[in-house]
C-alpha cells in the first residue's frame, strides 16, 4: 500500500531538493526531519509526486494534505467557521515553535527587514516556559494547529495579547480574525485589550483596527500600540 505521505528520499542531502530547487522553493521544512514536499507539480506516481534530484536519484514525495496524524496546518482550510482555541500543552510546543516561526518569517513579505522574530520564537523550550507563566492558546481549525495566541493578565478587566501568529499557508482566510472573536467570548469580562506591533508591519498595522483595535502611540522601542476598550458585562 502506497503511503499516504512521506519525506523526501534524498539521504544525505541535508538541504533537500524538489523538482531539482533547492528544497524551500517546494517544500516544507519539519522540525528535526528531512524537508517535504507540498509542491503541486511533476509527474504523478502512486498519488504522489516523482522527480530526480540533483544528484540523479529517484525520489518520491507525496501531498502533505492527506497527512492524518501530523497535528499541523492543514493547506486546504478554507474558511474560518471551525476555529478554535484551546489551551496549549507542551506535547504542541515543536509544532507552535513551527509555525510561530514560518509566520515570523513570512513578515519580510510585510516590511521586516530580514528573517526573525521576538525572543524565543522558534524556540519549543521557549514555548512551554511560556505555557507555565500566561495564557497560551493553540488556533484550531478543522481540528488542526494552525497558529498561537499567548495572553497576558495586566489588571483585573486589563489583559495583553502579548503575541498571535498563524501559519502562512492559511493566512488572509479570516483565522486571525475568527481567533479573535474566540478571544473576545472567553473574556467576556474584560474591559480593556492592549497589543503592539512592529512599525513597518504593514499587515498586522492594517489587520488590527479590523478587529476593533484602535491605535494610540508608540513604545519605547519605537513599536506601534493598539487598545481595544469595550464595554465588558458586569
Amino acid at each position: 500500500m502506497v503511503p499516504d505521505w512521506i519525506h523526501l528520499t534524498a539521504p544525505g542531502d541535508a538541504a533537500g531538493y524538489c523538482m531539482g530547487r533547492p528544497a524551500s522553493a517546494h517544500c516544507r521544512y519539519a522540525r528535526g526531519v528531512k524537508p517535504t514536499c507540498i509542491s503541486s507539480v511533476g509527474r504523478r506516481q502512486g498519488g504522489g509526486r516523482a522527480f530526480t534530484d540533483p544528484g540523479g536519484r529517484p525520489t518520491t514525495c507525496y501531498p502533505r494534505r492527506q497527512e492524518k496524524s501530523m497535528d499541523t496546518a492543514d493547506p486546504t482550510v478554507s474558511v474560518a467557521d471551525d476555529v478554535a482555541l484551546t489551551k496549549a500543552r507542551s506535547r504542541d510546543a515543536d509544532t507552535l515553535a513551527d509555525i510561530s516561526e514560518r509566520a515570523f518569517h513570512s513578515d519580510v513579505e510585510c516590511g521586516a527587514p530580514g528573517p526573525g522574530g521576538p525572543p524565543g520564537y522558534d524556540q519549543p523550550e521557549w514555548q512551554r516556559k511560556t505555557m507555565r507563566g500566561a495564557e497560551y492558546y493553540k488556533i484550531l481549525a478543522g481540528g488542526r494547529i494552525v497558529g498561537g495566541c499567548i495572553v497576558f493578565r495586566k489588571d483585573t478587566r486589563a489583559y495583553e495579547v502579548g503575541r498571535i501568529f498563524v501559519d502562512p499557508d492559511v493566512q488572509s482566510r479570516g483565522i486571525g480574525a475568527a481567533a479573535f472573536e474566540q478571544l473576545w467570548r472567553l473574556y467576556p469580562l474584560v474591559k480593556r485589550w492592549t497589543l503592539g506591533t512592529p512599525s513597518w508591519n504593514r499587515r498586522t498595522r492594517h489587520f488590527y483596527p479590523e478587529v476593533g483595535f484602535t491605535e494610540i502611540g508608540e513604545d519605547a522601542h519605537g513599536g506601534v500600540l493598539f487598545e481595544r476598550v469595550t464595554s465588558a458585562s458586569r
